[in-house]
């Protein structure tokens, strides 16, 4: 009888450690459960790497929305784009003229050497000649340098502004009493270098030259000028080499055609010219910056004296 008691006693006793194991098994699935039930419930706790490829969407879809329900909005932003480009354009535009300008230096004071020949001299006689630009004058209201060379007697009027360089007036002596200036108005004006240069442009100006002689005697001619800007280059002078534009003018004056070319160098102007009538080129130059008033200068080897 204490044999089967103490039987009895021992299943017991093994049972209830059993239901003990089972109980903390069936809690520890009844955790795992109820986590996964609450991940499920709560997809914030998922990756959230997620998260940020929904949010992301959502404000594409969002903005999409957001553009088709305010296209005022829309036109909006795109004007301010626009904006930018133009204003940027604009820029760059003012950048490439001002690089331009610097081709034809003008101001007060600004001298020039030059050596060249008249082409219908046989011994082809070197002439030096100094040019400068005195002072300014007005016509029409526009002020004008006034260019002036004077061991040959030529002087002339020009402007510039951000267009271009545009030519009046031009003196030089009567073919037969050297003492006797001509004056020939050009009416209007006649533009002469375009900016900015790019080359290949090509522009024509028509105008009317008039002078009178000796106070009575009145000349006109009609006269047209055909320029073009032919290449951009490097040319040696006497005032070293030098970068410059090429530009080309077949003139036609009524009376006759010829064809004239100018190069212009940078921070110098008017550096060579190869017409029908003569050849001339830069030596030297004194020139002050337009900007800061420094004085840039090259003075030819043999000085001055020879040229003025």
């Amino acid at each position: 009888m204490k044999k089967f008691f103490l039987i009895l006693y021992i299943l017991l006793l093994i049972t209830t450690c059993g239901s003990k194991e089972t109980l903390k098994s069936d809690n520890k699935v009844l955790k795992e459960q109820e986590t996964i039930k609450t991940t499920e419930e709560n997809p914030g706790n998922q990756i959230t790497s997620v998260n940020v490829t929904s949010t992301a969407q959502n404000t594409s879809v969002e903005k999409h929305k957001e553009q088709q329900q305010n296209p005022e909005k829309q036109k909006e932003q795109e004007s301010i784009t626009a904006t930018a480009k133009v204003i940027t354009g604009k820029k760059q535009k003012e950048i490439i003229e001002k690089e331009s300008e610097r081709f034809f230096p003008a101001a007060v004071g600004n001298k020039w050497f030059y050596q060249g020949y008249w082409k219908n001299d046989k011994d082809k006689k070197i002439v030096k000649v100094k040019a400068e630009i005195l002072n300014t004058e007005k016509r029409d209201g526009k002020e004008y340098f006034y260019y002036y060379a004077p061991k040959v007697g030529i002087r002339y009027l020009n402007r510039k502004d951000e267009t271009g360089v545009y030519m009046r007036v031009i003196k030089f002596p009567f073919p037969i009493f050297s003492f006797a200036l001509i004056e020939v108005d050009i009416e209007p004006e006649m533009l002469v270098i375009k900016f900015p240069f790019k080359v290949g442009e090509k522009w024509t100006q028509k105008a009317k030259a008039s002078t009178t002689l000796f106070g009575v005697w009145k000349i006109s001619r009609d006269i047209q000028s055909d320029f073009e800007v032919v290449e951009k280059v490097k040319i040696k002078t006497g005032a070293g080499e030098i970068e410059a534009y090429h530009i080309r003018a077949n003139v036609d004056n009524s009376y006759e055609k010829t064809v004239e070319n100018y190069w212009y160098g940078k921070d110098i102007g008017y550096s060579v010219s190869d017409t029908t009538s003569y050849f001339v080129q830069v030596d030297g130059y004194i020139i002050k910056d337009e900007k800061t008033g420094e004085i840039k200068q090259i003075i030819p080897e043999e000085g001055i004296k020879e040229y003025e």
